[in-house]
């Protein structure tokens, strides 16, 4: 806990780790394979407003993308947020 409080960003699966980076405030992407009712649609967490949630694509319909592909979005969106906040 001490040193994911250290973090920049945790990018976790939906697993206790997410939830205790969540707990602590810590900017977090979750990896989840569909939307949980939690987010009530939002890829939002309400407990947890630090967590970003970022779905295998299944809302668009169709088949959902695979978890590569779904890290390939999460990295482009990190990649993108930090250059951003670089600037």
């Amino acid at each position: 806990a001490a040193l994911m409080g250290e973090l920049d960003v945790v990018v976790s699966a939906d697993t206790a780790v997410l939830a205790l980076a969540g707990r602590m405030n810590v900017p977090c992407v979750g990896l989840v394979s569909h939307t949980t009712w939690v987010g009530f649609g939002t890829l939002r967490r309400p407990l947890f407003p630090s967590i970003e949630v970022m779905t295998r694509g299944t809302e668009r319909g169709g088949e959902p993308e695979d978890w590569a592909d779904l890290s390939d979005r999460a990295a482009a969106r990190l990649t993108s947020s930090y250059h951003s906040a670089a600037s």
